[in-house]
């Protein structure tokens, strides 16, 4: 069994992946919210969050190319975990929503370099400090982002254009 905490943020377990972890990837379904900061891959579903240092992340895909190929995630920095995917010669994940790329679509003066940017632009907040409790925010961020682009008429430069090209 992995090391596990508890995030007070969202009362979700924490945990901590390693090689021999059985294949957390596989038992998700339906959408993940994914996080990278200092060499580590957070993903949190509805019940758990997964912490994952970037080695044993890379190891897994390169055990099972097919791991991600049936969720949907949401997050920060999708890139990170397409570039992981494409040196592992992994399949990526079967859709993908960047909130930065999001953040930018709905307003182009928001850079959105930086999860601090679009957690005040979006949620007029500054964003938490600690990586989970950043997880933990996301489905709040991802809904707003959603809404803006809703009510800004974007969904085709959105999911036709912009976070195509995220894997470019």
């Amino acid at each position: 069994k992995e090391p596990k905490t508890e995030n007070p943020k969202n009362n979700l377990p924490i945990h901590e992946v390693s090689e021999k972890s059985k294949d957390f990837l596989g038992a998700m379904s339906g959408t993940v919210y994914y996080l990278y900061q200092e060499h580590v891959h957070f993903f949190q579903t509805k019940y758990d969050v997964w912490k994952v240092s970037n080695d044993t992340f890379r190891t897994i895909l390169k055990k099972n190319s097919k791991t991600l190929e049936h969720i949907e995630v949401v997050g920060f920095d999708i890139k990170t975990l397409l570039t992981c995917c494409i040196a592992q010669n992994a399949h990526f994940p079967k859709t993908y929503f960047d909130c930065g790329i999001a953040a930018w679509i709905t307003d182009s003066t928001v850079q959105g370099k930086s999860i601090h940017d679009v957690f005040l632009h979006v949620l007029f907040e500054d964003e938490p400090t600690d990586t989970s409790d950043q997880s933990a925010m996301m489905p709040t961020l991802y809904e707003a982002l959603q809404k803006k682009i809703l009510s800004n008429k974007l969904e085709t430069i959105s999911s036709h254009i912009e976070m195509p090209l995220i894997a470019v």
